[in-house]
């Protein structure tokens, strides 16, 4: 199979486990789902840089998927544990209605994305698309969801989508940079699981809500 093949097919794939994401109602389903999607986007990366005979790329796939695909997932699965939170997630949404909220963004906004200028620089010109989308959906679980640590998940999504970014408009990331981002992501997920239990404890859940009771 070619490897401009095999590359669409894993961005087809790092998008829908991005969306499969965004309807998870189940904490275990949610953190799968997105070790899948970064999993995706990592081995696209490493396909990447066959295809532009990048070899510094390979670096920066294998580190986001050790990163992203597994220390990640285990240290939001640990901090859940911890807490003691709920298996059951929150949000404003149930499953159905937020795959269709999420179509309708994504087909807006890649539409407007295919008349920015970024699309005629954008290389391959579907992993624009991509990239918007998975921001969008990032978005939009930030927005949806009730509890700390979903919302921190679509944080992740989004951070994944504006990688992507990068790759198919500026063709690279470098490397300390991405490590960067990836080292604060990780201790930011330490501390909202540890916030996310403090809540538990003082409210009796994880719901975000139970934050507007907060005054100065």
């Amino acid at each position: 199979m070619h490897i401009t093949l095999i590359n669409a097919i894993l961005a087809g794939a790092t998008l829908a486990t991005s969306i499969r994401a965004a309807g998870a109602l189940r904490f275990h389903t949610l953190v799968r789902s997105y070790a899948a999607s970064a999993l995706f986007l990592g081995l696209f990366v490493a396909g990447l840089a066959f295809e532009r005979n990048a070899p510094e790329l390979y670096l920066l796939a294998a580190t986001a998927i050790a990163l992203k695909a597994l220390i990640i997932p285990a240290v939001i699965t640990r901090a859940a544990d911890r807490a003691g939170m709920s298996m059951r997630l929150s949000s404003t949404l149930r499953p159905a209605p937020t795959y269709i909220v999420i179509t309708v963004l994504i087909t807006v906004v890649t539409a407007m994305a295919l008349r920015s200028p970024f699309a005629a620089g954008a290389d391959p010109e579907y992993l624009l698309l991509v990239a918007v989308a998975m921001v969008m959906i990032g978005l939009a679980m930030m927005v949806l969801r009730r509890d700390l640590l979903s919302q921190v998940m679509g944080f992740l999504v989004m951070e994944n989508g504006i990688a992507a970014f990068s790759f198919a408009v500026i063709r690279d990331l470098p490397f300390l940079v991405e490590l960067g981002i990836l080292m604060t992501l990780t201790f930011g997920i330490v501390l909202m699981g540890t916030v996310s239990g403090r809540v538990r404890e003082l409210y009796g859940t994880e719901n975000t809500q139970a934050l507007n009771e907060l005054t100065d």
